[in-house]
């Protein structure tokens, strides 16, 4: 396939085709960096030549509508009369000189391509050598399709009028409010081992009555959410479960023992004389 770069020689543009060098002003060659194909150079490059299985009259396997060669019987038609083209005799298509149809080749009897002598019949299948500033209409050459980047296509447009919409909804977050939305979300998640809530109801007071007198201590309601969460403990940095009804005990509260005289009813199965810590 054939790259279409553009240089001047002799202040007239024309074609260069792919493992030529380019020529400076002078005419002297010049090695320049590698191509760099686009899609406007591959659609100028396409129908360089008749298909081969159009001239063998076989089905082409791509069609005629999509198949990169040229499906035209009036140039088939020609280049069977012209010994030059060499399809008469070798049955191979040859390429044709793009400089040749646009006006003139700079290299004359050496080119390798093929020189028409039907000049008008391969103007459409071959690119304007001005198509980057052509401005006729009736131009009979090719010309690529050119697409205005700087002005967005319909399909572009509503999509980012869409976008936007959804900004002003309030349905589009940005970066520093996701991040926020999903530690929030995170934390949620796990139990905060945090002090309990206070109980909802005020503790009453319980009275045990016994023989020997009666003790007095504050009751503690039966919170749910407070037996069910979880409290650390400074015992070896493990977690137990905490208990509403019995409360831990301040290590700094003052104990002291009495001794408990007289004989126990049976059922409590007491004995005399013992002692038993209270606190």
């Amino acid at each position: 396939m054939r790259h279409f770069d553009e240089y001047y020689m002799g202040g007239h543009r024309a074609t260069v085709l792919v493992g030529d060098p380019p020529r400076t002003a002078a005419g002297k060659s010049a090695r320049s960096g590698k191509h760099k194909t686009s899609a406007q150079d591959i659609e100028l490059a396409r129908q360089t030549k008749l298909c081969s299985h159009y001239c063998r009259n076989q089905a082409c396997p791509e069609g005629e509508e999509n198949c990169d060669y040229i499906h035209d019987k009036d140039i088939y038609a020609a280049q069977m009369s012209d010994p030059a083209s060499g399809l008469q005799r070798h049955r191979a298509p040859r390429a044709h000189c793009w400089a040749y149809i646009q006006g003139s080749c700079p290299r004359r009897g050496t080119c390798r391509y093929y020189h028409p002598q039907k000049r008008e019949l391969y103007c459409k299948y071959t690119p304007c050598a001005n198509w980057r500033e052509c401005t006729l209409r009736d131009c009979t050459f090719r010309h690529p399709a050119v697409v205005d980047q700087g002005v967005p296509s319909p399909v572009t447009t509503a999509k980012r009028v869409s976008i936007d919409a959804g900004v002003k909804q309030d349905t589009l977050l940005n970066l520093a409010q996701a991040h926020a939305l999903a530690l929030e979300a995170y934390e949620d998640t796990f139990i905060r081992l945090t002090a309990p809530s206070p109980p909802k109801s005020a503790p009453a007071t319980q009275t045990h009555y016994s023989r020997w007198g009666s003790i007095s201590h504050a009751a503690v309601g039966n919170d749910f959410e407070a037996m069910e969460s979880i409290q650390a403990t400074p015992h070896h940095g493990r977690t137990r479960r905490a208990s509403a009804a019995v409360p831990p005990v301040p290590r700094n509260q003052q104990r002291y023992t009495v001794e408990v005289k007289g004989k126990a009813d049976s059922s409590m199965n007491w004995r005399d004389s013992r002692r038993s810590s209270v606190y």
